[in-house]
């Protein structure tokens, strides 16, 4: 017997606010809910890459249902200017239309020199019934002036979005 404890977001339908890069589109919004891991090599075909802009990502649940956290994955690669979110906001709504911030986590944008690597946000918050989740996540558009690629734009990679 085996047991596999499944995200409640696991398989749901997303939707975007704003298209990711052509060339870092991975299976397009349903890849934030699949289950499926990008690597550290982010042309392995599974990351979401936004080029300077913001990325908003709403989670259809399908019904009402109680939730407490939020888990994001996203990737670290300066060299490659793919840096750190600014800010990363999660709003719930029952109807889709009015929606209560549950959560908001700010990054000292100051701290862009990390290593390279996988990184997962999680965050709970007081249990709420909530049939849509809305993440933002804040890019901060241009790399740093202490950064080799200063002025040019900065990339934000997503994957995995896990709400429960």
């Amino acid at each position: 017997v085996t047991e596999v404890a499944l995200p409640v977001s696991f398989g749901k339908t997303v939707t975007l606010e704003g298209a990711p890069s052509e060339k870092y589109s991975a299976g397009g919004p349903a890849s934030l809910t699949d289950g499926i891991h990008g690597s550290k090599k982010f042309a392995d075909g599974r990351w979401l890459g936004f080029e300077g802009n913001d990325a908003a990502a709403t989670i259809d649940l399908g019904k009402k249902t109680a939730i407490r956290s939020v888990t994001l994955g996203h990737l670290v690669n300066t060299g490659s200017w793919i840096f750190e979110p600014v800010e990363i906001a999660v709003e719930t709504s029952g109807d889709g239309k009015k929606y209560a911030v549950a959560l908001t986590k700010k990054f000292n944008a100051a701290l862009w020199k990390q290593a390279d690597g996988i990184r997962e946000f999680s965050d709970v918050f007081p249990e709420v019934n909530a049939r849509y989740v809305k993440v933002t996540v804040k890019n901060r558009g241009i790399c740093p002036e202490t950064h080799p690629g200063k002025g040019g734009k900065a990339w934000i990679f997503l994957d995995e979005i896990s709400v429960e």
